[in-house]
């Protein structure tokens, strides 16, 4: 019976009315919470110390304040903090650890810090220099201004009123029983997890890849889940002696970009219960996500910088080449087109008109060589690529990336889809305006599959090997292509 996917996922996971919680849409991921805790720890020890300075001097000492020297003291003490704080490997505020544990951790840190930062005023001797007594008060409001901020940043990670606001989601894929399993959710519950949906596996069943049909459509379910209901990672927990099950979900599970981790089969889990965990769960990593929290904030701040200075300084080529557009032909200036990006999730791409006709449905006709639909001035946008010009403004509104793989028309996508292995792959990043592959002379018609797949073979490469020094080369080299005659 088709319809039992959405029957038998609605198991205890999902029971917010027992120890767990409803995911929450405002829901800040973890690791984007512990950079945000690390960023306000930062910002709070140079103000206290700002502030303790100036209260001293002011109302003990009845002097002005050397601000030079106040504020010198507050960012070392803390880059001091910061940097022991990371070689203790304390922070983990959505772990098991307790809030006790944490503060003392955290107060050793600070303790590390001030006498690390006296033993440099000693050797610089420099300590004469400084008030003792606003080190002594700065010493003292810092740890329990800190202790206040990470007692605040615990509360928020637990659930309240259905939602928690810092946690990271997952989508849980099991066997029923396991679903069913309320010590699993308790687990998951108490490290902060949000389990955004869970779906239940049949018993492995005859059929493609070891999936049965019910199966694989629980899959596309679940995959447009994660898609759309920002999920963060995929737990699986199925039995590890189901090798050939295991193996097919992972093959569907490439098409979302989402690290993928397999929880330790009960047999085995009390052997490998000194193994490294994921907050304290032993589980193994599957499936990589492409890209890391940090390595995202550098492209995307790439990519806003980028095209925010493209367009001002093309403004005056777009207006021009607008005004020529609405001369040459009848019909609107701007083209936009269904595209597949980011996830496989579908988005309206800007273009310069360039032909007489604008196909966006279930069937798209590639343009080709003299092709009869190009206008006058289309020709000419199309192969210098002005016409790709506007997509600047999807860059900004973070549906593109300045270099990523080129999106294709949602028909062409369905297409390829079906006839290229690890097509999927590509949507493992964000779409972008110029991609390796085009740079190595892959972009224009694809008459035949293999330059399809070659074009796949040098997406896939970017995105296995990115750095944001790959994509400012891509960008400086994507000029020089572009005056090579491959579209039309």
């Amino acid at each position: 019976m088709l319809s039992t996917p959405e029957h038998t996922r609605q198991f205890a996971l999902n029971d917010s009315a027992t120890t767990g919680c409803a995911p929450s849409r405002f829901r800040i991921s973890a690791p984007a919470a512990r950079i945000l805790l690390d960023l306000g720890e930062f910002i709070a020890i140079v103000l206290l110390g700002l502030a303790s300075g100036v209260a001293y001097s002011t109302f003990v000492l009845g002097s002005a304040p050397e601000f030079d020297e106040i504020a010198g003291i507050s960012v070392c003490a803390a880059i001091l903090y910061a940097l022991t704080r990371g070689l203790r490997r304390v922070q983990r505020p959505s772990g098991p650890a307790s809030l006790s544990h944490e503060l003392m951790a955290m107060l050793g840190s600070w303790v590390l810090a001030l006498v690390t930062m006296s033993m440099i005023a000693f050797v610089m001797k420099s300590g004469a220099d400084y008030s003792r007594g606003f080190v002594l008060v700065f010493a003292t409001v810092v740890p329990a201004a800190l202790a206040v901020l990470r007692w605040t940043f615990r509360r928020l990670s637990r659930p309240r009123g259905g939602t928690r606001l810092i946690g990271r989601g997952v989508v849980v894929l099991a066997d029923p029983e396991e679903l069913a399993d309320r010590n699993l959710k308790e687990r998951l519950d108490a490290r902060a997890i949000d389990v955004v949906s869970s779906f239940a596996l049949l018993a492995a069943s005859p059929g493609r890849c070891g999936l049965g049909e019910v199966d694989r459509r629980t899959l596309d379910h679940l995959i447009e889940t994660c898609r759309w209901n920002g999920a963060d990672e995929i737990l699986l927990v199925l039995p590890w002696q189901d090798q050939q099950r295991i193996h097919a979900v992972l093959d569907e599970l490439t098409r979302v970009p989402l690290p993928v981790r397999l929880l330790a089969d009960r047999s085995l889990e009390g052997i490998m219960a000194r193994s490294a965990g994921w907050n304290a769960l032993t589980t193994i990593e599957v499936q990589r996500a492409p890209l890391g929290l940090g390595e995202r904030l550098q492209k995307r701040t790439f990519d806003i910088l980028a095209a925010a200075a493209l367009l001002l300084l093309l403004m005056p080529l777009l207006l021009g080449v607008a005004a020529l557009i609405k001369l040459d032909s009848p019909g609107p200036v701007l083209f936009r087109q269904r595209r597949n990006g980011f996830n496989g999730r579908v988005f309206r791409i800007w273009k310069f008109r360039s032909m007489t006709t604008a196909e966006d449905g279930a069937t798209i006709r590639q343009a080709v060589r003299d092709d009869a639909r190009v206008t006058r001035l289309g020709r000419w946008l199309r192969r210098t690529s002005i016409d790709e010009l506007p997509q600047l403004w999807n860059v900004l509104a973070g549906d593109m990336s300045i270099v990523g793989p080129r999106p294709h028309a949602v028909a062409h996508n369905n297409d390829y889809t079906r006839r290229i292995a690890n097509y999927a792959l590509r949507h493992h990043m964000k779409p972008g305006l110029t991609g390796w592959a085009q740079v190595n002379g892959y972009r224009g018609e694809t008459p035949h599959l293999s330059l399809m797949e070659r074009r796949v073979e040098h997406d896939l490469w970017y995105i296995n090997n990115w750095s944001i020094w790959l994509d400012i080369r891509i960008l400086a080299t994507t000029t020089r292509v572009l005056l090579k005659p491959c579209a039309y």
